[in-house]
């Protein structure tokens, strides 16, 4: 099973306070992992509006400080942290992801179906395949554009994968050195 980047973790990523190993895992973990990939993204904008937001700030001198001093920045603030954690909490693709097998299977046909909408959860059948601790790893729609790209390392389990829209979907795995391995076909529907 994948496990995330913890929020303090990543957000002493995002300020440049991890240390060196902790810098050296995130990475390797955000290359795999649209989720945390996304988080990051988040926190790195929430980061942001609060720097942006302390650096409008009077300089007060301190004998003016207090409490009954109430800046009327506050309720703003209050209110964007609150709209940051429900967005966070409440977007449409809070469900789990959807766990999903490439089976390598002759034949015509779409072997693997899954609901449009949902994120997705990896696991591509290497079977035959040269060993490598790594894959290249991309889907195209039935257009022939990319939907996403990334990276599988089958020792750190499924590759997180974004919802997918409403189409016939193919699943491509790659070599190291960018030759093309195998390709599944992978349905999506509502």
């Amino acid at each position: 099973m994948l496990h995330h980047i913890d929020p303090e973790d990543l957000e002493l990523y995002a300020t440049g306070r991890a240390s060196e190993e902790a810098t050296a895992r995130c990475e390797e973990h955000l290359l795999i992992c649209e989720t945390c990939r996304q988080a990051l993204v988040d926190t790195e904008s929430y980061i942001g509006v609060m720097r942006g937001a302390a650096a409008r700030l009077p300089e007060e001198p301190a004998s003016q400080r207090s409490w009954w001093n109430f800046p009327r920045w506050v309720p703003a603030l209050a209110a964007l942290i609150l709209a940051v954690l429900a967005f966070s909490l409440f977007r449409p693709n809070s469900q789990p992801p959807v766990a999903v097998t490439l089976a390598a299977i002759r034949g015509a046909g779409i072997e693997t179906t899954v609901p449009a909408g949902r994120r997705l959860s990896l696991t591509p059948d290497l079977t035959g395949l040269p060993p490598d601790s790594s894959y290249g790893l991309e889907i195209v729609d039935d257009r022939g554009h990319q939907t996403w790209r990334g990276v599988y390392n089958p020792a750190l389990g499924p590759a997180a994968i974004p919802a997918q829209r409403e189409a016939t979907h193919f699943v491509r795995i790659y070599s190291a050195s960018g030759e093309l391995l195998r390709e599944y076909g992978l349905e999506v529907k509502r």
